[in-house]
């Protein structure tokens, strides 16, 4: 009868110590996502750049308007407006490039897409509040549930 209540105490034992164990699991996982959570900021900051790149030379290259609406199109950028189309090549350009300027400034000082940290760092306390809770939970009810040793029959 020994051996049972010693293996419900070990079992227990080991519940318990799983549920601690989430404190180190949450706080790896925790720092995994907002890894992984800068890695995609940062990258969609790199296409965001590469982008108005591209764009900039589309306008620096081109000699005619038409030629400017041709290479927007061809990198999948909006074509010009009627009031655009309606401006000389230099004005149109200066306009142009001053956009892309500001636009550059502003990624620059924005450093990428905010990296979502509320919601990880939301996520990551309610496990970690929950772990323990349910740690002492569980020993409260395990130890609750063990049945009283039993005793030989005192003989008259």
């Amino acid at each position: 009868m020994f051996l049972v209540t010693s293996g419900a105490f070990s079992l227990r034992a080991a519940v318990v110590l799983g549920f601690l164990l989430l404190f180190p699991l949450q706080g790896l996982a925790a720092w995994r996502g907002l890894e992984a959570a800068r890695s995609l900021a940062y990258r969609a900051g790199r296409v965001q750049q590469a982008r108005l790149g591209q764009f900039r030379q589309a306008v620096e290259r081109s000699a005619t308007i038409a030629e400017l609406q041709s290479q927007l199109a061809s990198i999948q950028a909006p074509p010009l407006s009627a009031a655009d189309q309606r401006q000389g090549l230099p004005a149109l350009k200066a306009d142009l490039l001053s956009q892309i300027k500001a636009q550059e400034t502003s990624l620059l000082k924005q450093a990428g897409p905010r990296v979502p940290t509320e919601v990880l760092i939301k996520d990551s306390l309610r496990v970690l509040l929950l772990a323990p809770l349910l740690a002492m939970g569980y020993a409260v009810s395990a130890r609750r549930s063990t049945p009283p040793p039993l005793q030989a029959p005192v003989l008259p």
